[in-house]
């Protein structure tokens, strides 16, 4: 499966600061961008073969940013936006095994697209 969210995120920094600024300011953060995941997702498949690796192409506007601050809170509000509009069953390890990260540059057209891949084999006890 393969899903499309135009635009950038906000970044883990940006994240933080909202929750320092105001203790609801991460948590509104976070619920919007979730909920954009989900409405989105929502028209999409569920995935009915587990577990699976979700992989993630960022496209940014620039290289402002570091990549564990494009791909921490994203990755986050990306996942639990897939559980949340029915793509996903849910989260956990059993579940979600793998993830994967690519950054490029696109500055007309800043998204990050998201694939859902089978992953073989069965959790290490």
């Amino acid at each position: 499966m393969k899903l499309t969210i135009p635009g950038e995120f906000p970044g883990l920094n940006e994240y933080i600061s909202a929750e320092r600024a105001n203790k609801y300011g991460g948590a509104e953060m976070k619920k919007g961008c979730t909920d954009t995941v989900a409405w989105l997702a929502a028209i999409e498949q569920p995935i009915e073969t587990y577990p699976v690796c979700v992989s993630f192409h960022w496209f940014v506007k620039n290289r402002r940013r570091d990549i564990d601050n494009i791909t921490g809170f994203g990755q986050k509000v990306c996942i639990d936006g897939l559980v949340k509009g029915g793509v996903l069953e849910n989260d956990s390890m059993r579940f979600v095994r793998e993830l994967r990260h690519m950054v490029s540059i696109d500055r007309d057209d800043p998204r990050v697209e998201i694939e859902i891949t089978e992953v073989q084999g069965e959790l290490d006890s």
